[in-house]
């Protein structure tokens, strides 16, 4: 307390006459008084602040074992979409998410895409034909990579500092980053976020730094394609399909579209060894990642070339089996 219990009643009627009368020399002691002792309590205050801040000290929560400090492995991060750090889709939930593979919604996206053209002839014209199919799912395929090729071009900063988690993440773990991302899942909410296919790139930079590098050839023919293909890729798609468009001027289309595919891949090829970065690799990866993966866009538009020649010589559309 400020003052001694026995004199509280006193000092409080003291100073309720001290209000009334007038100030003279025994009220001034008495004001001097006051003062005197509220001194010495703030003073006795000031001396235990710090013993009462330690009686109610935060105890900080311990963590249980084996807690690691990371971000949240649920997809999207609870850090945000942009944040390089995060776990992209979440490994740990696969039986109690309710997501989908990364890999296996790409899968379905190509063989709806090429079913559904497969499908579209076979009701109006009542055939199939191999080399159609074939190209079907050759269309197919680079619809969704136009998509991915759209995602580098819009996540180009967060790709580059992606790429390091993956291989930080890789060297930590010890798991291939490819099998990682493909069977992870991801809430369907977000199956189409850029910030997730993101990820094919970041990855696919471990083997190829291009891909992480917008100066590069790699880099820059991916995007032109992402942008200037899905149309006529569809307008091709649809003339093979149903055949809307003359057969000469869907061959004229077609070398055009086949030829830039096979030059632009075969140009990427020449690149990465010209820079040497088959010695940063394996081989088994450079033939996977490098050669089997590049290799549609070349054989598929050979085999696309040969079919506009024929449509241009022939005429019609018999190569395609109508």
């Amino acid at each position: 307390p400020a003052f001694p219990t026995t004199r509280r009643g006193e000092v409080r009627e003291r100073a309720a006459r001290t209000r009334r009368e007038p100030l003279g020399a025994n009220n001034m002691a008495f004001h001097f008084a006051v003062s005197f002792q509220r001194f010495r309590w703030l003073a006795h205050r000031r001396r235990r602040a710090p013993a009462i801040r330690g009686a109610y000290r935060t105890v900080p929560l311990r963590r249980a074992p084996g807690f690691a400090d990371q971000p949240s492995t649920r997809y999207p991060s609870a850090m945000g979409d942009d944040n390089p750090d995060r776990i992209a889709p979440d490994q740990s939930a696969r039986k109690n998410s309710s997501g989908m593979p990364a890999g296996l919604f790409a899968v379905l996206v190509v063989a709806l895409l090429a079913l559904l053209g497969i499908g579209a002839r076979y009701y109006f014209y009542g055939c199939l034909n191999a080399i159609h199919c074939l190209l079907s799912l050759f269309f197919s395929i680079n619809l969704l990579v136009c998509y991915w090729e759209a995602c580098l071009f819009l996540r180009r900063d967060y790709i580059e500092k992606r790429t390091l988690y993956w291989r930080r993440r890789q060297q930590e773990t010890g798991r291939a980053p490819v099998g990682e991302f493909l069977f992870a899942r991801a809430p369907l909410r977000q199956i189409l976020s850029p910030t997730l296919w993101a990820d094919v790139w970041a990855i696919y930079s471990l083997f190829d730094g291009s891909f992480s590098d917008r100066r590069t050839f790699g880099f820059n023919v991916d995007i032109a394609n992402g942008f200037l293909t899905p149309v006529p890729t569809l307008i091709l798609y649809t003339a093979y399909t149903v055949d809307f468009l003359p057969a000469v001027l869907a061959g004229i289309l077609g070398i055009m579209l086949f030829w830039q595919w096979a030059y632009a891949t075969s140009v990427y090829w020449v690149s990465f060894f010209v820079a040497k970065r088959q010695s940063r690799i394996t081989r088994a990866e450079m033939y996977a990642y490098i050669g089997a993966m590049n290799a549609p866009w070349v054989l598929f538009a050979l085999l696309g070339w040969f079919v506009s020649v024929r449509l241009i010589l022939d005429g019609d559309y018999s190569v395609l089996g109508h």
